[in-house]
């Protein structure tokens, strides 16, 4: 009878979700951006700002810790508004410390508006609900499924997949719309290198204060009042009350007090970083800095195909004459990106492109769509590398910003691949959330800061170019037909004719997918 009724409750899924595949419509409040030039951000830079007109503050986060302590600590200063938007945001520990002091914020009366797509919010409703229930607390899902049950998912996936694949993967961090953090990092351990059991990403964020901050604030709100922003009440069938949002901020202190990892060595380090933001003249680099985003309603199942950032990088990489740095962790050229990399070969472009391994990435179907172009690319002259699983560490180069005392990386020594960097002739720099993959072109919503200005540029290529070393990446090239990777283990030269640290039984998978046809487009 139990198979019966599970049976039966599958098969209503199904009729439903073909029938009715978005949530009822809700009533929203929208909001918008508040600007107020009395913050303590604002006072700290008006200054500067005023002696460089529509120049916009930029710091390098390419360090994990470094990152995280970013988002705490501008969450502590903030006087009137922090605007969180994120693809993935963890239940872990750096997820939870950032809540709690998102709570604290609102505490002291900053509006906190967060907005997260709904691909990884499994089962966390009434955790949503009950923090939005704060008054200074707002809680939005995007794009979010018909049914909230977990086992539903994989049937809305399939019988709503034109809409159900595509997502927000846009990253914003903004605060009194003054200070911007913008990358390809979402929130969780790995993403800060704090995690000790599971492979750390390698990622990089540009921290931006000034007029692209106030871009940046302009676009959460393109998003945060969207048909596709649900609000979190809306998505459970019980309204917690005010007092179950008090025992969750309650909750979320008491983890962060006995989390000795992160608060132990926080307070130091928060005040060291504060302090190193704060003397912007010093510390930050002063250039024009362009905002791009995605529409949200490229969403829709018959929503605009194009991406806007996509389009804007593809100009980018138009007019680039003699040098081309690539940093992505997902990488499958189509036709397009292949004729366009083919006509910078042409015009004598050096190009050289950094994306994962078949042994680091953590998306082996993407491999296989990369996989499918490695040889064409390396035929017209393309350098490729590939990310090592087991990539040695270097210092990061900092510059301005201070890390002193923060909380120490993971102690896990596998690494992945999850930037996503490009630098074009060492004048202009980009850096945003958009992989050079067919999911950031036509599926997923995107955003990205064009940096032009030559010291942030040439900053960013000698950070990709240490990244390209044998000891933390292959070089891949062709010798007499054969596929050859070139790198250092202990020191020593290493020669493999074949993907390196993987199994047979991974590459014969990988084959196999990169043979299915139409995979591209999922991809």
């Amino acid at each position: 009878m139990r198979a019966i009724a599970f049976a039966t409750a599958c098969a209503l899924v199904v009729a439903t979700v073909a029938c009715t595949a978005l949530r009822p419509e809700v009533e929203r409040t929208p909001s918008v951006a508040i600007e107020d030039d009395g913050t303590r951000l604002a006072r700290a830079f008006a200054e500067p700002l005023a002696r460089r007109p529509g120049h916009s503050g930029v710091a390098i986060l390419d360090d994990g810790p470094l990152a995280w302590l970013s988002r705490v600590s501008l969450a502590d200063v903030a006087d009137r508004t922090v605007d969180v938007q994120y693809y993935i945001y963890e239940n872990d520990d750096s997820g939870l410390i950032l809540l709690h002091r998102l709570a604290a914020a609102a505490e002291r009366g900053v509006r906190v508006r967060l907005l997260i797509d709904d691909s990884n919010n499994v089962g966390r409703d009434l955790q949503l609900a009950s923090i939005d229930r704060h008054r200074n607390i707002q809680v939005r899902v995007f794009n979010p499924m018909r049914f909230r049950e977990r086992w539903t998912r994989p049937f809305q996936y399939v019988f709503d997949l034109a809409r159900a694949n595509r997502r927000m993967h846009n990253k914003i961090y903004a605060v009194d719309g003054m200070a911007a953090i913008v990358g390809g990092r979402n929130i969780g351990d790995n993403y800060f290198n704090f995690d000790r059991e599971q492979p750390n990403f390698r990622d990089v964020d540009l921290l931006v204060v000034g007029p692209a901050a106030r871009e940046i604030t302009r676009a959460f709100d393109l998003y945060w009042n969207s048909p596709w922003a649900y609000p979190a009440e809306s998505l459970v069938d019980v309204q917690p009350t005010v007092e179950d949002g008090d025992r969750l901020r309650r909750a979320l202190a008491t983890y962060a007090r006995q989390n000795e990892r992160f608060e132990g060595s926080f307070p130091a380090a928060r005040r060291d970083w504060l302090q190193s933001l704060l003397a912007a003249h010093e510390n930050l680099q002063w250039a024009s800095v362009e905002v791009v985003v995605d529409e949200p309603g490229k969403v829709a199942p018959r929503g605009e195909p194009k991406s806007a950032v996509g389009v804007r990088l593809n100009e980018e990489m138009a007019r680039t004459r003699e040098e081309l740095l690539i940093e992505s962790a997902y990488f499958v050229p189509r036709r397009t990106g292949m004729r366009l990399f083919a006509h910078a070969r042409g015009r004598g472009v050096r190009t050289r492109i950094l994306t994962n391994s078949l042994s680091s990435t953590d998306v082996a179907a993407v491999h296989a769509g990369y996989q499918k172009r490695r040889r064409a690319l390396l035929r017209m002259g393309v350098e490729l590398y590939e990310f090592q699983r087991e990539a040695a560490r270097t210092r990061p180069q900092r510059r301005g910003l201070r890390n002193r005392g923060a909380p120490v990386d993971g102690s896990a020594s596998e690494a992945s691949l999850h930037s996503k960097v490009m630098v074009f002739d060492r004048r202009v720099a980009w850096v945003g959330s958009f992989n050079l993959d067919p999911r950031s072109r036509e599926l997923n919503t995107e955003i990205g800061l064009f940096v032009h200005d030559a010291a942030v540029a040439e900053r960013l290529a000698r950070m990709v170019e240490t990244t390209f070393e044998p000891h933390r990446a292959w070089r891949v090239t062709l010798e007499d037909g054969r596929l050859v990777w070139t790198g250092e283990r202990d020191g020593r030269l290493v020669r493999e004719h074949h993907e390196p640290d993987t199994t047979w039984q991974l590459r014969a998978l990988v084959t196999v997918l990169a043979r299915v046809p139409g995979i591209d487009s999922l991809l």
